[in-house]
């Protein structure tokens, strides 16, 4: 599109008046790439979806999406065999929480009759693997690091670590 047309549409503009408001790394990702459309399809669909996120809005039904961090190079690292530290693991975890949260949150506004277009089939294409989420969940706390449930072992050693602490300093 012609840059002196979108000079005078202020695109860039109203972009960073979105940018606030987006709290994950994909969607901030997809607001910088985001170019004017002529396709009437794609802007059929895109009114589609804001018409949705509007009703949401007026329901006051809020998405429950808490700031995500970009997890795109732990999944490259992955798909290598490498080895991820607690703080990526907890980013994960996090993305993998938000999705299942997701699912969950459209599957109970369609339980209650509340009828969207567009949304639930991109909800639909989310990730969660239920069972490595639960693991992650009971084994890392929110900043990576590795909790006590994680394993009977690493329980029992750190209540012998505690135990030793608390004889030496009061012997």
């Amino acid at each position: 599109m012609n840059e002196k047309i979108l000079e005078t549409l202020e695109y860039d503009a109203v972009k960073g008046q979105i940018l606030p408001y987006l709290v994950s790394a994909a969607g901030q990702r997809e607001l910088r790439n985001l170019t004017p459309q002529t396709n009437r399809t794609t802007i059929e669909l895109w009114l589609t979806e804001t018409n949705d996120g509007a009703d949401l809005l007026r329901l006051n039904h809020d998405l429950p999406i808490p700031t995500l961090a970009d997890i795109t190079p732990q999944l490259k690292r992955l798909r290598i065999d490498a080895n991820l530290n607690g703080t990526e693991l907890a980013q994960i975890m996090q993305v993998l929480r938000t999705s299942l949260r997701m699912q969950n949150f459209f599957a109970h506004l369609a339980e209650n009759q509340v009828t969207l277009r567009q949304l639930p089939s991109l909800v639909d294409q989310l990730v969660t693997l239920p069972e490595i989420t639960q693991r992650l969940v009971r084994s890392l706390e929110l900043d990576g690091r590795v909790k006590d449930e994680a394993s009977t072992k690493l329980h029992g050693l750190r209540q012998l670590m505690a135990k030793t602490e608390v004889e030496i300093v009061m012997p």
